[in-house]
């Protein structure tokens, strides 16, 4: 009586194993995903065709004929299971209407199932010698040779199926790693019934629990799925949103402060002895920089590597101002938000000076991992002394670019010669 009530539940646990890799199929097309959930609901189906439904109804859940159906229900299953790991990632099943899907994946299970009580129907006396109850995954042997053959064929199979999903899974995709797991533990549990008296089949025996952690790591398999399922919601509905911002700043406020510009360098073409025209068009300009930079961050992938960031920052303010701009970045340095955030405005605002300040023509940026973290802008602009600017805007620029240097734990070195360039370094321990 015990018996059916574990089998009831693997069996659940099993349904909501195969309702996640139908979900998995149906948010990426994937055919090895559909060919797992075809092989997991087989292996439920069996169990409440075969086992539960019998014991519910008052049939006689030891007969040889739902014996022979259940072992064929596991075998069937572990098959399907093996061609979804083994199937190659780029093989694709298109998805169409939900209700058509789940329709036509029901229609599988059923057509399968059927076809599994037909056949065991027919050899059922095969079976015969097997009084004990039997599920879709375990027996004692008694010496049947079908019964001995279909045990050690489903481990081979479960072995195979292992090696296959542990070959592809990925860093970014690992529900095939827990599918590899649960594999090995399913085949080591067929290899034990393999040496299981008969005497003990009605027991829980080592097969039982090396086949209830199978489910087990499957259940913490799908628990992470989920998780990371939700978090990519959360991440998409935040993207949508900043998306949304910047298109706000981009429509509003950066195209009022391009004409605040454009219309403040005429000021300072027809006053051009007075300096608070020219603060005005800095400072409106450096608004500018900044809202372009916030639309920028706003649309950029929250996952987007350094180098990446860097380079695109670079070559949007030497594009925008005319200048060349020479990148050296390191693929491999990984920082925290605010750390790499405070970077890449350091990178903005060396290169903005660079151009607008020195004329400079070339702008190198240079990023490393040796012995720390450097930031290196070299420009091939006019330089000056750095002890004797007379320009406000430039002194708030070198006066930002250490501050946020200190903020993040860097050092910031700054060295100039009238006529000989710039170099703007930051380097974190």
């Amino acid at each position: 009586s015990s018996a059916a009530v574990l089998e009831a539940a693997l069996a659940m646990a099993a349904l909501a194993l195969a309702s996640l890799a139908y979900g998995r199929w149906r948010q990426h097309g994937r055919g090895s995903d559909l060919w797992v959930c075809y092989g997991i609901s087989v292996i439920a189906a069996g169990k409440i065709a075969f086992i539960v439904v019998p014991v519910l109804t008052g049939q006689d859940a030891k007969s040889s004929t739902l014996h022979a159906a259940a072992l064929i229900a596991g075998a069937v299953g572990a098959l399907f299971l093996l061609v979804g790991a083994a199937m190659p990632p780029g093989a694709r099943v298109v998805p169409q209407r939900p209700m058509v899907d789940l329709i036509g994946v029901l229609g599988v299970v059923l057509v399968v199932s059927a076809v599994t009580g037909v056949a065991g129907h027919l050899t059922g006396s095969a079976f015969a010698s097997i009084p004990d109850f039997v599920s879709t995954e375990a027996t004692g042997d008694r010496g049947d040779v079908i019964v001995t053959g279909i045990q050690a064929f489903t481990a081979v199979v479960f072995g195979a199926t292992a090696l296959m999903a542990f070959r592809r899974r990925t860093p970014g995709d690992m529900f095939f790693g827990w599918l590899a797991v649960a594999s090995v533990l399913w085949a080591l549990a067929r290899v034990n019934y393999l040496f299981t008296p008969g005497r003990l089949a009605s027991w829980m025996t080592l097969g039982d629990w090396l086949r209830l952690a199978a489910y087990g790591v499957l259940a913490v398999g799908a628990a992470r799925e989920l998780r990371v399922y939700w978090s990519r919601l959360a991440e998409a509905g935040a993207l949508e949103e900043r998306r949304r911002m910047a298109r706000e700043l981009h429509d509003g406020l950066a195209q009022e402060l391009a004409f605040i510009v454009a219309q403040s360098s005429v000021l300072v073409r027809e006053h051009e002895g007075s300096s608070r025209h020219k603060l005005l068009r800095g400072a409106a300009e450096r608004a500018l920089d900044e809202s372009r930079r916030a639309i920028a961050a706003l649309t950029r992938p929250t996952d987007e590597p350094l180098a990446i960031t860097l380079g695109q920052a670079a070559e949007e303010v030497g594009s925008r101002l005319g200048a060349m701009v020479r990148l050296d970045l390191d693929d491999h340095v990984l920082l925290a938000g605010e750390a790499r955030e405070h970077l890449v405005r350091i990178t903005r605002e060396a290169v903005t000076n660079a151009v607008r300040h020195g004329q400079a023509a070339s702008v190198t940026v240079r990023l490393s991992n040796h012995d720390g973290v450097t930031l290196d802008v070299i420009d091939d602009g006019c330089g000056f002394d750095p002890k004797s600017l007379d320009h406000l805007s430039g002194r708030l620029g070198l006066k930002s670019m250490e501050e946020r240097a200190q903020r993040i734990g860097a050092t910031f070195g700054l060295e100039s010669l009238p006529g000989g360039g710039t170099h703007v370094q930051v380097r974190m321990a």
